[in-house]
């Protein structure tokens, strides 16, 4: 049977199908342009080291180990100024590891993307940088916390003439900042390898 973690999982990212379906035909009819581009992404999320605090003043540091794992999300960006785009994100990131069990953090961030394109502009380069908020529900000694995540990646696009196509994202995710009420909590840099679709 699906622990309780794996299944909200899935209900979570049932949600971002259902949404991701909604936001394809919107764009279908209001056109790419007025809406930007968006897009969808799956894929590896590497394990890393969480550290932890009480907030209480308490000295020292204690850490515990995430796994390998699973992310996946959506994105919408708008052109700003010649190739620099606003994006927005919502990712799912899916953390297990020495605790036990599993449970899925939301994610939803804001930053600027610049896309160099090569003259045919089938094939671009976007480096991004992302802040966002995140949510982690109960997991481990931690109630639900909230987090400051900032995103660092490089995406490589294969467009295609219609505007749709297919990309690559590898990166890093990592938390600067977070508590639950009881502990401070930091995530460590963890590697994001994801691939995805431009719709």
């Amino acid at each position: 049977m699906m622990n309780c973690g794996l299944r909200r999982t899935c209900r979570w990212y049932l949600l971002l199908v259902v949404l991701t379906c909604f936001a394809s035909t919107a764009i279908a009819v209001e056109g790419k342009k007025a809406l930007g581009e968006f897009g969808i992404k799956f894929g590896h999320l590497g394990g890393g080291t969480v550290e932890y605090h009480l907030k209480s003043g308490a000295t020292g540091k204690d850490s515990i180990k995430t796994e390998s794992s699973y992310s996946g999300g959506a994105f919408l960006s708008q052109s700003i100024w010649g190739g620099l785009h606003g994006t927005m994100t919502f990712d799912l990131h899916y953390f297990r590891g020495e605790f036990g069990g599993g449970e899925t953090a939301l994610d939803v961030a804001g930053g600027l993307k610049y896309k160099l394109a090569d003259k045919s502009r089938m094939l671009s380069v976007r480096p991004a940088v992302l802040l966002g908020f995140g949510i982690l529900p109960d997991i481990w000694a931690f109630k639900s916390s909230q987090q400051v995540t900032l995103k660092m990646v490089i995406e490589v696009a294969f467009h295609t003439e219609k505007g749709t196509g297919l990309l690559i994202e590898i990166g890093s995710l990592q938390t600067l900042s977070g508590s639950d009420g009881k502990y401070d909590i930091k995530a460590n840099s963890m590697m994001l390898l994801r691939g995805g679709l431009i719709l």
